[in-house]
């Protein structure tokens, strides 16, 4: 939440605890008194124990954040996948139906370190590609992956 001056009731809170801080930092230098100077210091590394604890919180949730939307994304991407029966792009591929271009979910995918099992079935073909080669439509055009040689 902003208020006047742009600035947050965090933000001010925070400023208002440096200059805590550094009023503790000013009576510790001006302390004259032994015992008077433990307490001070002792005060002193308590606050700056405080703040220091409170902003890796709040860096540790900050990644925290980003962990679990990853995660989300994760989860949804590959549960479209497996919707798709794992076809990535055509009109009825996972890109499609996420609303993206299929490039930019082979980036996602990477990202996210998804990829598919080796111990999944490959994708069965859809009736249009079933029907093309029961019609013997010929062979494949050269340099197609169908038209390579099978490895060993």
């Amino acid at each position: 939440m902003t208020t006047g001056g742009g600035r947050t009731a965090e933000e001010r809170e925070h400023d208002e605890r440096i200059h805590a801080l550094l009023d503790l930092a000013d009576a510790v230098a001006a302390c004259r008194d032994p015992e008077e100077l433990v307490c001070r210091l002792a005060e002193l590394l308590g606050v700056a124990a405080k703040l220091v604890t409170e902003r890796l919180a709040e860096v540790a949730g900050d990644e925290e954040d980003t962990a679990s939307l990853e995660a989300v994304e994760r989860r949804h991407i590959r549960r479209v996948l497996e919707q798709a029966n794992w076809t990535i792009g055509g009109p009825r591929g996972a890109a499609a139906r996420l609303g993206i271009k299929r490039t930019t979910l082979q980036s996602r995918m990477e990202k996210l370190g998804i990829a598919r099992s080796a111990g999944m079935s490959t994708p069965r073909r859809n009736a249009d590609d079933a029907s093309v080669a029961a019609r013997g439509a010929g062979p494949a055009p050269a340099g197609t992956a169908a038209a390579l040689p099978k490895g060993p």
